[in-house]
């Protein structure tokens, strides 16, 4: 999808965030959501400009807790969403096997999500979170061995995507996974 202005898409994304509130659990086979964080910013469903954050625990442990913070670095001024920075989410409630947390929170942003898993390691996963977009992270294995998966979607058909059907925020930066080459 090309973008004539960078900004024309998000009125249509605001109304798509809440109303596909429902497709935010994870693609997994997960029985129930731990907890629910819906960041203020992410409230009005007409000028909410939003991604969603689902952590779940896919392993044979429990989360002793999750957290997703705004990165302190971020592409750049234009593209990011004015609430980004600061917004930051902890539970401190544990994760049991086949459970997931939800986070709601504004979009264009760069994010890390951390998990602790209780009486293991910490693993983090640095994330880019565009308008419309779902991310899943899952946390599989064993309490030895355990590694994070990320997968990206879009939310709702109005969610811009690139030709590989990842979403895309007005700049063309992809929702997902970050590597350590950055955005």
């Amino acid at each position: 999808m090309k973008f004539a202005n960078k900004f024309a898409v998000w009125p249509l994304l605001a109304g798509s965030m809440m109303v596909a509130s429902s497709m935010l659990s994870p693609s997994y086979a997960a029985s129930s959501m731990e907890s629910e964080y819906i960041d203020k910013n992410c409230q009005d469903p007409k000028t909410a400009i939003c991604g969603a954050i689902i952590v779940g625990n896919a392993g044979s442990f429990t989360l002793d807790w999750v957290s997703v913070k705004a990165r302190d670095t971020q592409p750049n001024a234009l593209s990011i969403h004015p609430n980004c920075p600061g917004t930051s989410k902890k539970f401190d409630r544990n994760v049991p096997g086949a459970n997931y947390n939800k986070y709601v929170v504004p979009a264009s942003c760069a994010y890390k999500v951390t998990v602790k898993i209780l009486s293991g390691n910490k693993k983090d996963q640095n994330l880019y979170l565009t308008p419309g977009c779902k991310i899943v992270v899952k946390v599989k294995g064993d309490l030895n061995s355990n590694k994070i998966t990320v997968e990206a979607s879009a939310i709702s058909d109005q969610t811009p995507v690139n030709a590989n059907k990842v979403p895309v925020d007005p700049q063309g930066y992809k929702c997902g996974k970050q590597g350590k080459a950055g955005f």
